[in-house]
């Protein structure tokens, strides 16, 4: 399949375009499109748009916005159905093996998965622990036609768009909360003991739980501070079963206290 710049979804792409240009990045994002070639070629303009060398970016015409285009750029991967028309677990290692390997080109690397909901169930449970513990920074893209045949446990763990824009199972977090939770994570960065008490006020709720912690994990990733990102990803797994939210973020306070 030819990439076409040209043919994308608008309402993904402006969604896209609005975390970059705020730096509000996460690293793992599911594309729901009937038109799978459209959500491709969306995800792979949105990787031109974040290496792109051109004014107008992205301008499809740069050596970066080539290689990617022609498949031969070291910091993006596409993994498609083969053979089967299934994507099977020796994929998913191969994309493991890859994940563990740091940027070349740029500082993060991204991903493209074609057709995720034809991946048998070990590969997903195999993509799953990937998403869980993403071993440097990256940008995952799951493109799929229906929703409902990804694993929930996949769900949970992305922020999902739809073809017509908007943010399906997502709550943005408002200004004020976003600022609370960017504080919390910097004092925690410094050890500050303060966190405690910004954890404790932080206005979590059932709804933006998942918010919150995508927040979190978007900003130790940006700084590279994986210590704090394995604690993120444990607080994924306790919310699983309910533990409470805002004792749970307090014991990472205490963890982190200096």
């Amino acid at each position: 399949m030819a990439i076409d710049l040209t043919k994308i979804n608008q309402g993904i792409a402006t969604e896209l375009k609005r975390a970059y240009e705020n730096e509000q990045l996460s690293h793992s994002y599911l594309l729901i499109d009937t038109d799978i070639e459209e959500a491709v070629n969306t995800a792979y303009w949105f990787t031109c748009l974040y290496h792109c060398q051109g004014d107008n970016k992205p301008c499809g015409s740069c050596q970066n916005c080539q290689n990617i285009l022609q498949g031969n750029f070291p910091d993006c991967m596409l993994v498609k159905p083969e053979g089967k028309q299934t994507i099977g677990i020796d994929q998913v290692r191969e994309l493991k093996n890859e994940l563990a390997k740091s940027p070349v080109e740029s500082d993060r690397r991204f991903f493209i998965v074609q057709n995720a909901e034809k991946m048998t169930l070990n590969a997903a449970n195999a993509l799953l622990i990937l998403l869980e513990e993403p071993a440097s920074p990256v940008v995952n893209f799951l493109i799929a036609d229906n929703l409902e045949q990804i694993l929930p446990t996949i769900r949970s763990r992305m922020q999902i768009l739809q073809a017509n824009g908007a943010i399906n199972g997502k709550i943005k977090l408002d200004e004020k909360l976003r600022a609370q939770v960017t504080a919390f994570y910097h004092k925690l960065a410094v050890h500050d003991q303060m966190a405690l008490l910004d954890a404790s006020k932080i206005g979590a709720n059932k709804a933006n739980q998942s918010q919150i912690v995508d927040l979190l994990k978007e900003l130790a990733l940006k700084e590279q501070n994986f210590e704090i990102l394995k604690s993120l990803l444990h607080l994924d797994q306790q919310l699983a079963y309910n533990v409470n939210f805002k004792a749970a973020l307090e014991y990472i306070a205490l963890s982190w206290k200096g």
